[in-house]
């Protein structure tokens, strides 16, 4: 009868451990960027509603407006007045980029003085590289912007 000797089991053994080391690192990195990707959606979610309410509120008597710069550095602007007036920027992880606008394109977005109306309906995408997890910001004019799973931008 012939059985394994100790090396071959701790050969064996090491060989696993690596394998499954690797595993749990990339599994860990997959979950963080998961979360980060959610986190970075909710944040222009966040700036598009702040845009709309300053919008509504007529703060310091202004239209207010976001724009999607999509460029080799991907980021989003909160505006006053005009995309060149800008209040905040937020930039993009690497690991993320817009899907729509497409690349090297800028949409701007502007809400109405106090109604809160953006000048257009529109889907901006955004996708996470890792693993082409795709999410949707819609900014309808009839509702409140909201983040969806598809891109036909039903809210449920």
């Amino acid at each position: 009868m012939k059985s394994f000797t100790l090396f071959e089991t701790i050969l064996v053994l090491t060989l696993i451990s690596i394998i499954l080391g690797f595993g749990f690192y990339y599994f860990n990195q997959l979950s963080q960027m998961s979360f980060f990707f959610e986190e970075t959606n909710k944040r222009i979610l966040d700036l598009v509603k702040t845009a709309r309410e300053k919008s509504i509120l007529g703060e310091e008597n202004s239209e207010w407006g976001v724009s999607f710069v999509n460029t080799s550095t991907d980021y989003v602007n909160l505006y006053k007045g005009n995309v060149n007036n800008i209040y905040f920027q937020f930039a993009i992880n690497k690991r993320f980029s817009f899907v729509n606008p497409p690349e090297n394109t800028i949409l701007s977005i502007t809400f109405s003085k106090f109604r809160g109306v953006p000048s257009t309906n529109t889907t901006i995408s955004l996708k996470n590289n890792l693993n082409n997890e795709i999410k949707y910001i819609c900014i309808p004019s009839g509702s409140p912007p909201f983040i969806s799973n598809t891109s036909s931008c039903l809210e449920f």
